[in-house]
């Protein structure tokens, strides 16, 4: 284990995507994760845009 300071985080939005994209962009993701960085946690959700606004994005990386 590494004895760098773990505090940084990775927060983005992507939007105008299919089902079967975002569904697909969401996998990769995860795994990238946990080849890159195996000891990161992690929040991911998948949904449609109008259900996913800004004040749902913000309760869920616990900004808000």
């Amino acid at each position: 284990m590494s004895n760098e300071n773990r505090n940084y985080a990775v927060n983005f939005k992507v939007d105008n995507l299919t089902k079967k994209e975002a569904e697909k962009l969401e996998s990769e993701c995860v795994n990238k994760k946990r080849e890159i960085a195996p000891q990161g946690r992690g929040t991911s959700v998948v949904g449609e845009s109008k259900k996913l606004s800004g004040k749902k994005a913000k309760e869920i990386t616990g900004e808000g």
